[in-house]
């Protein structure tokens, strides 16, 4: 059973009652309910929080220290933050069991942070191993509103064989977007960006996608290196209910978690790429020590 969640706080309390901006000139969603900052915002940038003492610890003590993810998410448009979202887990499970374990991460509002918009609830499973179609061998979260109730999910396809394959649902279960990984490699250094296309479940049609991106600086591709501070684009349909954007962009946790948080040096190690095969992803590895490795 999903953790319940807390009542959010009136998201209008600070807004002007004219609808006259807070915190951008730019956008001005209809702020109905908790979730009223997706309004209108179909492109967003998810960043993830780089922990300078992670990766310190990580190469003095050969990577046994595991921070709570921490992102900034952001409007592509207009640059506004929207949300910031920090993870709830436990540390002896965080240490021992990354990044399988279970999680729960809390999307609040960047303009009133004690204001929960949704929330995003990881069960433990075994991900990345043989996919025999066991529930807890596939990747799964549940995307849930600020009182905890679900309004919608991402699973892993049990047949996918050579590219992963998920199945986004709403809260009644049906289907409404498939999305499909690359096939060849992805993370690392050999291959810093991966495209997870978003398609509609009955014509096959592209509807959005979720894109792991290059840092653009010097300084990121190192924390990339040296963290798991990665960057994501997510594009949702102009057609989803806020409900479902909270979904797709729920969607690019799940593949954080799943591919992208072997993208660090840990005990003298460098990723160089990952790949998916049968449902296990496989990580080719620099290792300083013995050379390459899986």
């Amino acid at each position: 059973m999903a953790p319940g969640g807390r009542v959010a706080p009136d998201p209008e309390e600070g807004m002007n009652r004219d609808g006259s901006p807070g915190t951008s000139s730019v956008h001005k969603p209809n702020r109905s309910g908790p979730l009223g900052q997706l309004e209108g915002r179909q492109k967003f940038v998810i960043q993830q929080v780089r922990e300078h003492k992670e990766a310190l610890l990580n190469i003095c003590f050969g990577g046994l220290c595991e921070f709570r993810n921490r992102y900034n998410v952001s409007d592509r448009d207009t640059g506004e933050l929207v949300f910031v979202a920090n993870e709830n887990s436990d540390c002896l499970e965080r240490v021992c069991c990354k990044p399988n374990h279970t999680a729960r991460i809390d999307f609040t509002l960047a303009s009133d942070p004690e204001s929960l918009a949704f929330q995003v609830y990881k069960p433990f499973r075994c991900m990345g191993c043989f996919n025999c179609g066991a529930k807890l061998c596939l990747g799964e979260i549940e995307t849930l509103d600020n009182n905890g109730v679900r309004i919608g999910g991402v699973t892993e396809d049990p047949g996918c064989a050579c590219s992963p394959t998920f199945h986004i649902v709403d809260k009644n279960e049906k289907e409404i977007g498939t999305m499909n990984g690359p096939s060849d490699c992805f993370g690392g250094i050999c291959c810093p960006t991966a495209l997870f296309s978003i398609r509609n479940p009955t014509n096959g049609s592209q509807i959005g996608q979720v894109r792991k991106i290059q840092p653009a600086t010097l300084e990121g591709v190192l924390s990339t290196l040296l963290t798991t501070a990665d960057t994501f684009e997510v594009d949702v349909p102009s057609s989803a209910t806020l409900e479902e954007r909270a979904n797709f962009i729920a969607s690019a946790m799940l593949l954080d978690y799943m591919f992208f948080e072997e993208d660090k040096n840990e005990g003298g190690k460098c990723l160089l790429f990952s790949t998916y095969c049968g449902g296990c992803v496989y990580h080719c590895t620099l290792n300083n020590n013995n050379g390459a490795g899986g």
